[in-house]
Formats: structure tokens, C-alpha cells, sequence
């Protein structure tokens, strides 16, 4: 999946950004309330990063729930389906066909739909933690594509 790498490793590191900014904040931003949002900034972040982790195992034909991450292991957690993520783009095919159950339901995809959605899924979250930091007086990560050409640009 030539090409397609870039967008994992942007999404890669626009997560990390993402945690480290939220690392060291005070239980009361980290647990205030947003009606605008998924739920508050920790809320979010353990969302984003479980449900990553279930998309990988769906990918890797696993099956198990994950238990939600504690906020402390958020970054191994996430670098780790990020890793793994980014070794799916690059060794196997978009067409490939997934099936399993999901809800006692049977299901049948191509290996891309759950690539596209974690891109979707972890945009969407971390605009809206970015939302709900700068709503605090918190300046948030650039974590755009611009932030991550210019930090990587050669």
C-alpha cells in the first residue's frame, strides 16, 4: 500500500502529540465535561485508543475484547497499534477480505475499511480533545499535516 504509509505515520505521531499534551493535566480538565464532544479529554482519549486497538485486532483476525487502557499506559498502548497499523499498510493488501462476527453478527470487508476508519476515527477525537483543550485556555498541539511536513520535511 505504497503511498498510503504517510498517513499512518502522520497519524502516528499526531497521537502522541496528542497524549503527551494531555500527560500532565489536572484531573479536573482531564475529567470536565463537554456537551460538544465524545465525552471529557480523558474520556476521549482512552475511546480513540481502545478502539484503535480493537480495529488492529479485527484486522489481525483476533478475537477478545481489549479492556480500555488506563490513562498512565495511553502512549505505549497507542505507539503499539500505531506499530502495528503501520506494518498492516505496508505488508498487506488493501482487497484483502476480513470475516468474523461482530455482535453475533457475521461480517465480510475488505482489509481498507477499518484502515479508513481508524484515520477517520482518530481525526475526529483528536480535534475534539484539541476543542476542548483550547476551550480550558490550553494552547493544543499542531498535530495538521502542515505541523507534521514541516516537523518531517527533508
Amino acid at each position: 500500500m505504497a503511498g498510503m504509509i504517510d498517513f499512518y505515520r502522520h497519524h502516528r505521531w499526531a497521537n502522541d502529540l496528542v497524549i503527551v499534551a494531555c500527560a500532565d493535566l489536572p484531573d479536573d480538565v482531564l475529567d470536565a465535561s463537554s456537551a460538544m464532544t465524545y465525552g471529557t479529554i480523558r474520556d476521549t482519549i482512552v475511546h480513540q485508543v481502545g478502539t484503535q486497538e480493537a480495529f488492529v485486532m479485527t484486522m489481525n483476525n483476533q478475537t477478545g475484547a481489549s479492556a480500555p487502557p488506563p490513562f498512565a499506559d495511553l502512549r505505549a498502548r497507542s505507539r503499539a497499534s500505531d506499530e502495528e497499523l503501520i506494518a498492516i499498510v505496508e505488508k498487506r493488501s488493501p482487497d484483502e477480505v476480513l470475516t468474523g462476527d461482530f455482535g453475533g453478527r457475521p461480517y465480510r470487508m475488505q482489509l481498507i475499511v477499518p484502515l479508513m476508519q481508524c484515520i477517520y476515527h482518530g481525526t475526529e477525537h483528536r480535534a475534539q480533545i484539541c476543542s476542548m483543550l483550547s476551550a480550558h485556555g490550553i494552547e493544543p498541539p499542531r498535530i495538521d499535516i502542515w505541523g507534521f511536513v514541516d516537523v518531517f520535511a527533508t
